[in-house]
């Protein structure tokens, strides 16, 4: 009788260890989330010119001790077919604990694109996440030929002083996209509509001038209205003189689109900011404040 009791006894331990175990491997999908999706270290960038570009992402959960052993990523080029988890690349399952420096390894990315991802994770437990929310990355122009701007230069006379290439465009369209794709030699800033564009100072990067020139790619769309007022302060650099190359590409409600270049900035003049180097620092001269500067057509252009 003893022994029989506690042969139940044991039965009923390992029953009830088994089931512990059990759950501990089950974790709950809402016990699981993945949160801080990045592509190359930004949160949803635009103009990426890696062709190859990496992804990132935190996984957290309520339990402590809880870690990656496998992943899956789905790239897309809509949020449609990311639903359906029919996109350009579908990683499958990947046993790996790794959660940053993920390539991308599918069909070659477009010029220009826009696309979604998502990723979803399994643990050392047993359990599994749903998948995150979606993220996105867009791609920047990859190919020379994807330029159609040409470089515009300094007007001879000015040596040294910090040039103002202005343009004015109006449109009647309603914007459905705007992208702006911009380096000026040796440093710029870009204005439109009397707002600076992005927060960037010193741009462009340094670098061999010879063998590399950087650029930004900005989402310019909500600076934008019926008439719009382009100036872009050129400092010389370390390049020498002001040189500048940029473009606008405008896609509209109605399916038709339109792209501003250098070349629509042909009024050239000087402002308030006459000199700005790297280690004397920046000349500014109240006295010839323009507000005017900022308006269309003055001087015309």
């Amino acid at each position: 009788m003893k022994k029989q009791l506690l042969y139940g006894i044991g039965l009923l331990l390992a029953g009830c260890l088994g089931m512990m175990q059990a759950a501990g491997r089950q974790a709950p999908a809402a016990d699981l989330r993945i949160e801080g999706l990045r592509c190359e270290y930004a949160t949803d960038p635009i103009g990426l010119d890696v062709r190859s570009p990496q992804f990132s992402w935190r996984t957290e959960s309520q339990r402590r001790g809880v870690l990656q052993s496998a992943y899956q990523i789905v790239v897309a080029r809509s949020q449609e077919e990311l639903a359906q988890d029919n996109g350009v690349w579908n990683s499958g399952r990947i046993e790996s604990s790794r959660s940053a420096g993920i390539r991308y390894e599918g069909p070659a990315l477009s010029s220009k694109e826009r696309y979604y991802w998502k990723v979803r994770v399994w643990t050392t437990d047993g359990g599994q996440s749903d998948w995150s929310a979606a993220g996105s990355f867009e791609m920047g122009l990859l190919d020379e030929k994807d330029w159609v701007s040409d470089w515009i230069a300094y007007v001879p006379g000015k040596p040294g002083r910090i040039i103002y290439f202005k343009g004015t465009f109006c449109q009647q369209k309603e914007v459905e996209k705007a992208r702006l794709y911009i380096s000026g030699l040796g440093y710029y800033e870009m204005y439109i509509n009397n707002r600076k564009v992005g927060d960037h100072v010193l741009d462009p990067a340094q670098s061999s001038y010879d063998k590399r020139v950087y650029y930004a790619s900005y989402d310019v769309k909500d600076y934008l209205s019926q008439e719009n007022v382009l100036l872009v302060a050129v400092a010389p650099g370390w390049y020498g003189m002001p040189k500048l190359r940029m473009q606008m590409e405008i896609a509209y409600t109605d399916g038709s689109a339109t792209t501003l270049t250098a070349n629509h900035l042909r009024a050239v003049t000087t402002g308030p900011t006459v000199y700005s180097t790297v280690f004397d620092g920046e000349l500014y001269d109240a006295r010839l404040e323009a507000p005017d500067i900022y308006k269309p057509f003055v001087p015309a252009g």
